[in-house]
């Protein structure tokens, strides 16, 4: 707790974009995450998951176990990779009769302009909302397995600058256990904050 008593999430919470470095299972992870998404008490207007190990029906749970049935009225889920294609949201359809649904897959999580223009496309078709929109991006290392670490730099960066311009708040996932300090290094450089979990749950946030 700092001298003005903010909490690591809440100095987080001050920036348009953030890395979350955690390892896998990290106890409380999934909590931090929905925390920095929701930013504050009430949901987002708009909120996106972007998956590639987990279904959208299984965010859906976890999101109700943190959240209740303070949702989010607009949520959307895009899932990377034709292991997810047949995961349809059938529990998200049928959970909310006022919920505005948007579920859309990329094959290869390989086509960072398919990812890109997506998500752009759908943050633009949200442009409208009076409060904030959200997204969640947790494969930024299974983009790290399909194309060189150029590549996903420059995706990062544009896709950044593009949420920041439509009033997005966005923050992406990475283990650092998976990949070399060089290129956890040149990755940190793109976002205001870098939110840090060790294998204990603990979180300290760097800003700039």
């Amino acid at each position: 707790m700092d001298a003005d008593g903010t909490g690591p999430l809440e100095r987080a919470g001050r920036h348009r974009n953030a890395l979350v470095l955690s390892p896998p299972f990290t106890p409380g992870g999934d909590g931090l995450c929905f925390d920095l998404s929701y930013g504050g008490p009430e949901p987002p207007d708009g909120l996106v998951f972007v998956l590639a190990t987990r279904s959208p029906d299984d965010r859906l749970h976890d999101l109700r176990d943190h959240a209740g049935d303070a949702l989010p009225p607009r949520l959307g889920f895009l899932t990377l990779g034709e292991t997810r294609r047949s995961s349809t949201c059938e529990g998200v359809a049928a959970a909310d009769d006022g919920l505005e649904l948007w579920t859309e897959t990329v094959a290869s999580p390989g086509n960072l302009t398919e990812v890109g223009v997506t998500l752009s496309n759908r943050l633009l078709s949200w442009e409208h909302v009076t409060g904030e929109v959200a997204v969640c991006f947790e494969p930024l290392g299974t983009l790290l397995q399909y194309s060189d670490v150029r590549q996903v730099y420059r995706f990062v960066h544009v896709f950044t600058q593009q949420a920041r311009s439509t009033g997005a708040r966005v923050h992406f996932h990475l283990d650092p256990s998976a990949h070399d300090d060089i290129v956890t290094n040149q990755l940190k450089t793109l976002f205001d904050a870098v939110v840090e979990v060790d294998g204990d749950g603990q979180v300290s946030v760097r800003s700039r």
